[in-house]
Order: C-alpha cells, then structure tokens, then sequence
C-alpha cells in the first residue's frame, strides 16, 4: 500500500482558502471514487500549509485513479479558482507502507488529528534504520492505541522515512503523547538511534482533518 499526498500552502481569507481546499477534496474523492481527505497542519509547518490525502496500491492505481483530472472541466475550473490562495508549489509525494495496521487505509473522521514524523537515514544504515523505524512503530501503536504507521518515502530527499500516528481527536492526541513521552522502553529506544539518522534531519507535525 502508498500513500499519496500533495501539500501546499494557502493565503488569503482562511476561510475562503480552507474552504476551496475542501471542495476541490471533495470533487476529486467523488471524481475518481477514493476516499480523499483534506488536512490543515496545525503545528510544524507555516500556517495556512493543506495537505490532500489518499491511499492507494502503487503508481499504476494512482494514474488509473487521477489521471482523467486532466479533462474533467470541473476540476479544472476549481483549479483556477485556487490560484488566489496559492502561496507557493505544491510539493507531491509518494510514499510506501513498511509497518501498519490493517485500517490504515480507512479515513478517519473529519476533526481526527494526525502526527507525521520524518528523518533521513544515514549513509550506510538503512537495514538498521529501517528495522528501529519499525520496532518504534509497533511500540507507539501499542501504548496509543491508535494506528501507528512507518513508511519509506520513494521520492524526494533519498532515505527519508516517516512515521504516522493518529488520534480521533485532541483528547485521544494527548494522552497519546502522554502515554508515549513517559514511557520508559520508547525513551531508551530513543537513546539507541545513535548514528542511524543525519543530524537535524528530524521534523515533526500535527494536522487535523478538515475534510
């Protein structure tokens, strides 16, 4: 399974911006009968930064799924209406699922939150890398109770994984931390990274699901 998303960031009256995104969701989801979800980023990313979401098998499905956008007039006229809001290129992208749960490919609620991780792996560690992404994994998924997903980034800055939690809400978003912040086994898990990951390369951002 892959995830596909296009992120962007979005100017003007937020409303009037927030709603486009949800719409121009909308119509694609119903266009091309995915289940896409539009998320705003709430902390780690500039204000206004929309995120569309959708899984998908592999390349060929997303191309089967999309590819008649290209002429569906409607899609194309929300397009240009977008272009007031857009404040910069949106950046694609394509990653693979190596651990999650079955569910993961199910849309959350709208108001659902999600944390997304990512860091580059050091030159010469990708098995090991790969292996403590998937361990880590596993272990936020069990104290959250919550899909827990780590996924290699195909595109983009070579060896760059990310990891997904999701929460139904900000309640469920905090206690999530709680749990994992003051769990002894991640802390030390933590400690073990050594040399795995290029320094600095870490990020990590909350979105909440708009639509």
């Amino acid at each position: 399974m892959h995830l596909f998303t296009r992120m962007g960031q979005l100017g003007g009256r937020e409303g009037d911006a927030m709603g486009w995104a949800c719409e121009v969701g909308a119509h694609v989801a119903t266009a091309s009968g995915r289940p896409l979800t539009v998320w705003a980023a709430q902390f780690g990313h500039p204000v206004g930064t929309v995120v569309w979401s959708v899984w998908v098998e592999s390349l060929a499905d997303l191309d089967a799924a999309f590819s008649g956008l290209a002429n569906d007039k409607k899609y194309l006229t929300l397009v240009d209406k977008g272009q007031a809001f857009v404040q910069a290129p949106f950046v694609d992208s394509f990653r693979q699922v190596v651990h999650g749960p079955a569910e993961a490919g199910t849309a959350p609620a709208v108001g659902s939150m999600t944390t997304v991780t990512t860091a580059v792996i050091a030159n010469g560690k990708y098995a090991e890398a790969v292996a403590w992404g998937t361990e880590m994994a596993e272990h936020v998924g069990h104290l959250s109770d919550a899909p827990s997903l780590f996924l290699l980034d195909d595109y983009g800055t070579f060896g760059q994984v990310t990891w997904i939690n999701g929460a139904a809400d900000a309640a469920h978003a905090d206690a999530a931390n709680k749990s994992v912040n003051t769990d002894v086994i991640y802390i030390k898990r933590l400690g073990d990274v050594g040399e795995m990951f290029v320094p600095g390369s870490g990020q990590r951002a909350l979105f909440s699901r708009i639509g």
